[in-house]
Protein backbone atom coordinates (compact mmCIF):
# COMPACT_ATOMS: atom_id res chain seq x y z
CA UNK A 1 0.00 0.00 0.00
CA UNK A 2 2.85 2.42 0.65
CA UNK A 3 4.17 2.48 -2.35
CA UNK A 4 0.95 3.35 -4.47
CA UNK A 5 -0.99 3.93 -1.13
CA UNK A 6 -3.71 1.76 -2.49
CA UNK A 7 -5.06 -0.92 -0.57
CA UNK A 8 -4.00 -4.27 -1.01
CA UNK A 9 -6.82 -6.04 0.11
CA UNK A 10 -10.62 -4.90 0.52
CA UNK A 11 -12.17 -1.72 0.40
CA UNK A 12 -12.35 1.20 2.58
CA UNK A 13 -14.88 3.64 3.40
CA UNK A 14 -13.90 6.65 0.64
CA UNK A 15 -13.66 9.09 3.51
CA UNK A 16 -11.52 7.03 5.36
CA UNK A 17 -9.14 6.42 2.31
CA UNK A 18 -8.53 9.52 1.42
CA UNK A 19 -7.98 10.55 5.16
CA UNK A 20 -4.90 7.90 4.38
CA UNK A 21 -3.91 9.20 1.14
CA UNK A 22 -4.33 12.40 2.38
CA UNK A 23 -1.91 11.39 5.54
CA UNK A 24 0.44 9.05 3.46
CA UNK A 25 0.72 12.62 0.75
CA UNK A 26 1.64 14.74 4.24
CA UNK A 27 4.40 12.75 5.30
CA UNK A 28 5.54 10.26 1.95
CA UNK A 29 9.61 11.18 2.89
CA UNK A 30 9.00 9.53 6.65
CA UNK A 31 7.63 6.59 4.82
CA UNK A 32 10.10 3.14 4.12
CA UNK A 33 10.90 2.92 0.97
CA UNK A 34 9.28 -0.11 -1.18
CA UNK A 35 12.06 -2.68 -1.59
CA UNK A 36 13.68 -3.34 -4.98
CA UNK A 37 12.77 -5.44 -6.85
CA UNK A 38 14.64 -8.92 -6.19
CA UNK A 39 16.18 -10.48 -9.46
CA UNK A 40 14.13 -13.21 -11.32
CA UNK A 41 16.36 -16.21 -11.70
CA UNK A 42 13.36 -17.55 -13.28
CA UNK A 43 13.85 -15.09 -16.03
CA UNK A 44 17.66 -16.25 -16.47
CA UNK A 45 16.70 -20.07 -16.43
CA UNK A 46 14.13 -19.87 -18.83
CA UNK A 47 16.36 -18.13 -21.38
CA UNK A 48 17.08 -19.78 -24.73
CA UNK A 49 20.29 -20.66 -24.68
CA UNK A 50 22.16 -22.56 -27.91
CA UNK A 51 22.46 -25.99 -28.29
CA UNK A 52 24.69 -28.01 -30.65
CA UNK A 53 23.40 -30.82 -32.45
CA UNK A 54 26.66 -32.07 -34.30
CA UNK A 55 30.34 -30.90 -34.39
CA UNK A 56 33.01 -32.03 -36.88
CA UNK A 57 36.76 -31.36 -36.84
CA UNK A 58 38.22 -29.59 -39.28
CA UNK A 59 41.92 -28.77 -39.72
CA UNK A 60 44.61 -27.65 -36.86
CA UNK A 61 42.09 -26.71 -34.20
CA UNK A 62 38.92 -26.21 -36.52
CA UNK A 63 35.93 -27.05 -35.78
CA UNK A 64 32.54 -27.15 -37.95
CA UNK A 65 29.38 -26.72 -35.65
CA UNK A 66 25.59 -27.06 -36.24
CA UNK A 67 23.35 -25.69 -33.92
CA UNK A 68 19.92 -26.27 -32.92
CA UNK A 69 18.76 -23.00 -34.40
CA UNK A 70 20.01 -24.43 -38.09
CA UNK A 71 23.10 -22.19 -37.70
CA UNK A 72 26.40 -23.40 -38.81
CA UNK A 73 29.66 -21.85 -38.20
CA UNK A 74 33.22 -23.06 -38.67
CA UNK A 75 35.72 -22.05 -35.69
CA UNK A 76 39.06 -21.68 -35.21
CA UNK A 77 39.75 -22.77 -31.02
CA UNK A 78 43.61 -22.60 -31.24
CA UNK A 79 43.33 -19.49 -28.97
CA UNK A 80 40.77 -20.76 -26.30
CA UNK A 81 43.03 -23.85 -25.62
CA UNK A 82 44.46 -22.53 -22.61
CA UNK A 83 44.61 -23.41 -19.14
CA UNK A 84 44.93 -26.90 -17.28
CA UNK A 85 42.07 -28.58 -18.93
CA UNK A 86 42.56 -27.39 -22.55
CA UNK A 87 46.47 -27.25 -22.76
CA UNK A 88 46.27 -30.96 -23.61
CA UNK A 89 43.77 -31.22 -26.34
CA UNK A 90 46.30 -28.38 -28.20
CA UNK A 91 49.62 -30.79 -27.31
CA UNK A 92 47.65 -33.98 -28.99
CA UNK A 93 45.38 -33.16 -31.53
CA UNK A 94 44.19 -36.53 -31.37
CA UNK A 95 43.13 -35.74 -28.52
CA UNK A 96 41.43 -32.85 -29.74
CA UNK A 97 39.78 -34.03 -32.98
CA UNK A 98 37.66 -36.56 -29.89
CA UNK A 99 35.31 -34.31 -29.74
CA UNK A 100 31.77 -35.22 -29.60
CA UNK A 101 28.32 -33.43 -28.46
CA UNK A 102 27.37 -34.37 -25.09
CA UNK A 103 23.13 -34.77 -25.78
CA UNK A 104 22.28 -33.61 -22.04
CA UNK A 105 24.72 -30.19 -22.08
CA UNK A 106 24.07 -29.26 -25.67
CA UNK A 107 27.76 -28.50 -26.33
CA UNK A 108 31.06 -29.86 -27.56
CA UNK A 109 33.34 -32.08 -24.82
CA UNK A 110 36.46 -34.19 -25.02
CA UNK A 111 37.42 -37.04 -23.35
CA UNK A 112 39.64 -35.44 -20.39
CA UNK A 113 36.39 -33.47 -19.27
CA UNK A 114 37.45 -30.32 -21.16
CA UNK A 115 33.68 -28.54 -22.41
CA UNK A 116 33.22 -25.18 -24.25
CA UNK A 117 29.61 -22.74 -23.59
CA UNK A 118 27.56 -23.28 -26.63
CA UNK A 119 26.72 -19.23 -26.23
CA UNK A 120 30.03 -18.14 -26.63
CA UNK A 121 30.39 -20.55 -29.82
CA UNK A 122 27.46 -19.57 -31.32
CA UNK A 123 28.11 -15.92 -30.89
CA UNK A 124 25.98 -14.50 -28.33
CA UNK A 125 29.09 -14.00 -25.99
CA UNK A 126 32.00 -13.05 -26.25
CA UNK A 127 34.19 -15.69 -24.18
CA UNK A 128 36.23 -15.01 -21.34
CA UNK A 129 39.50 -13.71 -20.47
CA UNK A 130 42.76 -15.19 -22.71
CA UNK A 131 46.22 -14.76 -21.36
CA UNK A 132 46.73 -12.41 -24.54
CA UNK A 133 44.06 -10.18 -23.86
CA UNK A 134 44.36 -10.17 -19.80
CA UNK A 135 48.05 -8.93 -20.59
CA UNK A 136 46.88 -6.14 -22.81
CA UNK A 137 44.62 -5.06 -20.14
CA UNK A 138 46.72 -4.99 -17.78
CA UNK A 139 50.25 -3.22 -19.60
CA UNK A 140 46.94 -0.56 -20.11
CA UNK A 141 46.40 0.19 -16.56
Amino acid sequence: MIATLEPLVGEFPARALRLVRDWAELHRTELPRPAAPRYDCTIAMSAQTARIRSVEPLDAFVVRLTFADGTTREIDLEGELWGPVFEPLRADRELFRQVRVDEELGTIVWPNGADMDPDVLHGDFEPAESPATARASHAKS
